[in-house]
This record gives C-alpha cells, sequence and structure tokens, in this order.
C-alpha cells in the first residue's frame, strides 16, 4: 500500500513530531511505501509562534537559512495535488503530532489539513484523521465529507491492523479505537485497551522528513535534533489540559507507562547514529515522573552510551536537590517549568495546580545550582483574571530567578475543564476560533481588558527581567498609541540584548 501522512506545519521552522516518526515505522514495518508531504517551508499566511516569540523578547533570533532553512513561496494547494497525482496513495493520513495528545496546536494542525484535502482531488484514496481533536470531537470530524476514518485515543495497533485488512481487502468497519464512514453509515468501535509496554513499539523513523527539518535554534545556536519520548500519559489533572479526560476514556487502566532503560538507550543510540542527530528535545510531559532509582540507573548509562544534549519539561513539584543533579550527569541542558500562575490560592482553586511557591523556587533553585538552564512557561487571559494576579505571576519569576521566561495566552481547547467554565461564565462562545498563534486573547473577561492584557503580554518578559522602579516606565510601553510604540521598540531593543547577551 502507498500512504501519504500529511504534515499542515505553519511554524517557523522543521519539528520531527514523535506521532508522525511514529505512524511511518509502523506503516513501515507493514510494507507500506510512505511519503510525507510538509508545509513547514512553504510560505503561509498570519503570523508564527516564532515571531511572536521574539516579538515579546521570548526567542534568541538565528539565522536557520545558513544551513538552507528558507521558506518557499508556492502554491500549497497545487503542490499537494502534484504530490497525490505521482504519488497516487491508498490512504492519506495525518494529525499525528504527539502520541500523547497536545493541545490547540494539533486542534489548529487538524482543521488546516482538513482544509486541504476539501480543495484537491483524492481519486480513490481514503482519509485517516487522528489525534486529540477526533478524540474529543469526533462526530464534528467523521461528518466531514472528505473524512472517511478517525482514530479516537492511541493509534499505532489500529493504524497497523487498518493497513493490513485493506491490503487484503478485509472489512474494516470493525477494527477497534476507529470510526469508519462507509456507504452512507458510520462504523463506531470500542476503544482498544492502551499499549502498556512501550518497549513493544518500534523506533520512531524519520527518514520521511526533508534533511533541512532536523536543523532547529537553541539558545543563539544551531543543532541537529529530533524529538523523542521516553514514557506516556501524565499523572496530574490540570484544568486547562485535556489529559484527564483522555485518562477518564481507559478507567482501572496504567495511564502513565515508560519505557525500559534497554529500549530508552538502544533507539536513542540507534537514532543519533542513522540521523547524525547531537541534541534531543524530549516530549514527556513530565520527565521527572521517573522514579530516582530509574534515573540513577539511566543517567551515567545514557551519558556514555548515548552522550548528547537535551532539553525537557518537568513538573516543580517532582525536582528534588538528587534528581536535578542526575538530570545533568545525564545530559540534560534546559529544563522547562510550567509556572502558569504566581498566585498559590488561583492556582490551587482553578488550575488544579497544587504545588506551593516555595516548591516552585526550590525546584528551579535545584536544576540551576546543577547547572541547568531554567526557562518558565506562563500564562496570562486566565478566567477571572487581574492585574493584581499577573504581577504576582511576574513576581514568582522574579523571586525563582528564571534563566528565561515564556508567556502565552491562555486558551480554552476542547476536552479541557477550564473550557466549560468559560462556556459557562460566557467568556468564550462555543464557536470561538481557537489558535496557538492568537496575539490577542481569547476570553472577554470582565476584569481585565484585551487592551491591558496586550498591554502586558508585550511587556512582560521585560517586568520579569527589571527592577521594580523601572515598572512606571515599562507600563507607558504597554499603549498602542505611537509613543508607547516607539518607546516599546527602544525598551525591547536594551532588554533583548540583556536578556540575550548573557545566555
Amino acid at each position: 500500500m502507498k500512504v501519504l501522512l500529511i504534515y499542515p506545519n505553519k511554524g517557523p521552522r522543521g519539528n520531527t513530531p514523535i506521532g508522525l516518526a511514529m505512524a511511518s515505522a509502523i506503516l513501515k514495518l507493514k510494507n507500506c511505501e510512505v511519503e510525507l508531504f510538509d508545509t513547514t517551508f512553504y510560505e503561509q499566511d498570519g503570523i508564527t509562534e516564532k515571531e511572536i516569540g521574539e516579538k515579546n523578547l521570548d526567542f534568541k533570533k538565528v539565522d536557520l537559512s545558513i544551513m538552507g532553512v528558507v521558506k518557499e513561496k508556492v502554491n500549497i494547494l497545487k503542490k499537494l495535488q502534484e504530490k497525490i497525482n505521482v504519488f497516487k496513495p491508498d490512504l492519506i493520513a495525518f494529525s499525528f503530532l504527539s502520541t500523547h495528545l497536545v493541545g490547540e496546536e494539533e486542534y489548529e494542525m487538524c482543521k488546516r489539513g482538513i482544509n486541504l484535502l476539501e480543495k484537491v482531488n483524492r481519486y480513490k484514496a481514503l482519509t485517516f484523521v487522528g489525534g486529540l481533536h477526533p478524540t474529543f470531537s469526533p462526530e464534528e470530524i467523521i461528518l466531514n465529507k472528505v473524512v472517511d476514518i478517525i482514530c479516537i485515543g492511541e493509534f499505532e495497533i489500529s493504524l497497523g491492523e487498518l493497513v493490513d485488512k485493506l491490503e487484503n481487502n478485509k472489512d474494516i468497519t470493525n477494527i477497534k479505537n476507529l470510526w469508519v464512514k462507509r456507504d452512507g453509515k458510520i462504523y463506531k468501535n470500542p476503544l482498544r485497551e492502551l499499549i502498556q509496554d512501550l518497549d513493544t513499539l518500534p523506533f520512531l523513523e524519520f527518514s520521511i522528513f526533508n534533511k533541512k527539518t532536523f536543523y532547529r535554534p537553541y539558545e543563539g545556536e544551531i543543532v541537529r535534533g529530533v524529538d523523542f519520548e521516553i514514557s506516556r500519559g501524565c499523572p496530574y489533572a490540570c484544568t486547562y489540559c485535556p489529559t484527564p479526560l483522555i485518562r477518564e476514556l481507559y478507567p482501572n487502566q496504567k495511564y502513565h507507562r515508560e519505557k525500559s532503560i534497554k529500549r530508552i538507550l538502544e533507539e536513542a543510540k540507534f537514532i543519533k547514529e542513522k540521523y547524525n542527530i547531537n541534541f534531543i528535545k524530549f516530549h514527556d510531559e513530565n520527565f521527572l515522573t521517573m522514579a530516582e532509582e530509574k534515573l540513577e540507573e539511566l543517567a551515567p548509562l545514557f551519558k556514555r552510551e548515548v552522550g548528547i544534549p537535551f532539553v525537557v519539561e518537568v513538573r516543580p513539584e517532582s525536582i528534588t536537590k538528587r534528581k536535578a543533579e542526575l538530570l545533568r550527569e545525564m545530559g540534560c541542558v534546559s529544563a522547562s517549568i510550567g509556572v502558569e500562575c504566581g498566585n498559590e490560592e488561583y492556582r490551587k482553586k482553578w488550575l488544579n495546580r497544587h504545588m506551593t511557591n516555595k516548591q516552585i523556587i526550590e525546584g528551579i533553585g535545584f536544576l540551576k545550582n546543577s547547572g541547568i538552564r531554567t526557562r518558565s512557561f506562563n500564562m496570562i487571559g486566565l478566567p477571572f483574571e487581574t492585574r493584581e494576579l499577573i504581577f504576582d505571576t511576574i513576581k514568582l519569576n522574579k523571586e525563582a530567578n528564571v534563566d528565561s521566561a515564556a508567556v502565552a495566552f491562555f486558551t480554552p481547547f476542547k476536552g479541557t475543564k477550564l473550557r466549560g467554565l468559560c462556556l459557562k461564565e460566557g467568556f468564550i462562545k462555543e464557536e470561538d476560533t481557537l489558535s496557538p498563534t492568537r496575539q490577542d486573547t481569547a476570553l472577554s473577561l470582565n476584569t481585565i481588558s484585551k487592551k491591558e492584557l496586550n498591554g502586558i503580554m508585550k511587556t512582560f518578559i521585560m517586568y520579569v527581567n527589571s527592577p521594580e522602579w523601572l515598572y512606571t516606565l515599562i507600563k507607558l510601553a504597554e499603549g498602542e498609541d505611537e509613543f508607547s510604540k516607539r518607546l516599546h521598540e527602544e525598551l525591547k531593543d536594551i532588554f533583548y540584548k540583556k536578556i540575550h547577551s548573557s545566555n
């Protein structure tokens, strides 16, 4: 069989999504011919996450064009049609961003993929859509005229079974995890159990990606990296995350699962050597969910047998002095920590995050003292949020002395408890468009205006990196009048040099 994977990426540079790499591995094990249509290197309308980050002082500018990473001006629909005409796929599949299902980015890519397929001639190819959006809105997706099959939850076993049956002209309407549309009828199959032994999965397969995809920026340098995972499933239940609802789909099953040390080492070594990789981005929802005893064993082995730097995401309350030391020994150079909101009471009541500010400050301190760069994730525009609450977040970042602070507008995407709250309170409407690259808040709040939120967004990192006596001046740069815009540009240049010259 011929399978065309589609990656409708609007981002500024390449990524190697774990889901796509796994889909390719599964399909090739089934002797399928697999190709990828990737829009990453095509110019597209709208602002990118990178451009927003640079505007808000989040990212250090890196010129990837020296490695040939540039965007082409093309007609994307024409390119896709040409790809289909030449390759003649039997199956077109898309929206595998991550095997642990991500949020609004996956949601947006799902819609972009469907939009592309609506405008081209697919001949007799079936279309298969998996990921977060069909998991939480299966009726919406399956009823689209261009969609033949959707997958709810993990896709690996179901996708393999699907291509086996298609290849052998067998009935495909009874495959677990799949909803199949045939002859005007929709066959809704039950979920299969979660894959408990992750070692049974094939190694991630990255040869489908353009070689330019591996080049990515890291703190002003260009590295050659891939995306990787050693576990699946988060044991926490943050209200802004879809994980709790995904977990509810699998009652009485172990949701957090980890690869064995042997498997982690073998796969990482294989990928490093096959694709000439010198950097890894781990996508585990909390890398330090791993027991300290396992990390004690893994860290020296990974350093000796793999020996390349990596970045991780961790929960503040999972960081101990010893775990931080082991992370550094293993090769970790940077860790991202979810701060989200700096007010303990708000965090506990509305976000279901029960760590204390002391734990956040202490955990970040353990990482910094071990020589690991720290990066905080923060949200503004949360339900019921005020200017005072936002400055609690700014204050906590300052007290924790993070090396880099990232900020984004809260987005109430489908499958989260906070979305239900936002709908109930009238902060959003069901039909509102969500996007990972919004330049303003998705919510209409009566506690703070969109104008004020926009002003704080563009100055947030300035506040984090300045003494309080400068706050009055920075506040003048929040506005949209000509004076404020000129002042913002001048301050942005000053703070860019201050923040990034030392990093």
